[in-house]
């Protein structure tokens, strides 16, 4: 009997610690089970948050997706020209062509490839602030003109532009379509290094004002530290057919030994006279530069009869006229009359060589098959005379062949 009692002890107390255990582990299993729904809960909190944050991203991505545009440009172009007397170089050195009493290059066939080009604008709008950006080169760089060259390369924020493209004080909009690379006599194409600010003062009035890298290597002895200050107004008429610009330039010239201020002012215009005929005319007067419009002197002479080796500024005035006809939708013409006529006085006594008058003309004609490609035909004739009277002269024939995308 007491051993019955033993055992059933022993059983009841074996099967208390089961129920003991089993509660024990029933609670943690609870736990564990609470821990995973806390988890799980956790989980799709997070994955909800991913969710939006991703949506928000795709979001974005689409809005700057769909506010950004690229567009690639250029042209591949094939030059070609004759000279029958002048320069050996193929495209326009008025000022520089060899006397007539010297031994020109007399029929001679020249080509090139290196004016072709390539260009990339990319524009946005973001936080409200439209935001845009330009790079273009060509392959005119380098001494030997074979090289890679930025031409254009800026960033622009609403109004504002940083980096380097064609100054203000230029005519780029107004000088006709000709085939020679180089711009025309009387003419400037420009590109500085910048920081300009643009205007809409009215619906057909535009200004213009920049700060430029003014340093100039020709110039010898070039000690110029300050930027170049250069202004445009642009007025259009209300029925688009003429446009009016007025341009300024000042700017410092300085040496290890002197300083003087150099200044110019432009003003030309594009008038369309009918359906098949423009206008074009611009003028400038200069004195002391010779960076901004093409084929001047240049800017200064050192008077080294005294010792302070003062310097002398050139001055001149230019003046060049153009009309440009369209024969038919695919066949055009211009033709273009040039002068550029140099002050006399104390530059020429000490720069007796220099040019004291540039004239040069000429006429093409441009056929467009089809949109992207064009061929052209140019004559050129320009003579130059220098202060101790000696002259050049300047003809030849250019061919080109564009195809642009």
């Amino acid at each position: 009997m007491h051993l019955k009692k033993i055992a059933l002890t022993v059983t009841l107390l074996s099967f208390s610690n089961i129920l003991f255990a089993d509660d024990h582990l029933g609670k943690e299993i609870q736990e564990l089970k609470t821990k995973l729904e806390m988890l799980e809960h956790k989980s799709k909190q997070q994955e909800h948050q991913l969710t939006k944050i991703n949506t928000v991203n795709a979001t974005v991505v689409q809005e700057q997706n769909r506010n950004l545009e690229i567009k690639p440009y250029g042209f591949i172009r094939f030059d070609m020209a004759h000279h029958f007397q002048g320069s050996d170089k193929i495209f326009n050195t008025i000022n520089t062509v060899p006397f007539d009493d010297a031994l020109n290059v007399n029929s001679r066939t020249l080509y090139n490839v290196n004016t072709s080009r390539l260009g990339l604008d990319v524009q946005s709008k973001n936080n409200g602030k439209n935001i845009a950006g330009k790079i273009e080169v060509d392959f005119r760089g380098g001494s030997s003109n074979d090289q890679l060259r930025i031409r254009h390369a800026y960033i622009k924020v609403d109004n504002w532009l940083f980096g380097q493209t064609t100054s203000p004080f230029v005519s780029a909009d107004i000088i006709p379509e000709k085939l020679d690379f180089m711009a025309n006599l009387g003419g400037a194409i420009q590109r500085n290094p910048m920081i300009q600010y643009e205007k809409n003062l009215d619906t057909n009035l535009k200004a213009w004002i920049a700060f430029e890298d003014a340093s100039n290597q020709r110039n010898e002895d070039d000690q110029t530290r300050l930027p170049a200050l250069t202004t445009k107004i642009q007025v259009r008429s209300e029925d688009r057919k003429s446009v009016l610009s007025a341009r300024a330039l000042v700017l410092q010239k300085k040496t290890s030994n002197d300083e003087k201020l150099a200044w110019g002012v432009g003003l030309g215009g594009v008038y369309q006279i009918n359906e098949t005929n423009k206008l074009h005319a611009d003028y400038y007067h200069v004195k002391g530069d010779s960076k901004y419009v093409l084929f001047s002197n240049n800017a200064y002479v050192i008077n080294n009869n005294h010792n302070e080796k003062e310097m002398v500024l050139n001055e001149f005035d230019s003046l060049a006229l153009g009309l440009t006809h369209q024969w038919n939708p695919t066949l055009r013409s211009t033709i273009w009359l040039a002068a550029m006529i140099a002050k006399d006085g104390a530059y020429s006594e000490l720069a007796p060589d220099a040019n004291e008058s540039l004239y040069q003309g000429w006429i093409n004609i441009f056929y467009n098959p089809t949109k992207p490609l064009t061929y052209g035909l140019e004559y050129v004739h320009g003579e130059r005379t220098t202060f101790s009277n000696q002259e050049g002269t300047d003809s030849r024939l250019e061919a080109m062949v564009r195809y642009s995308f």
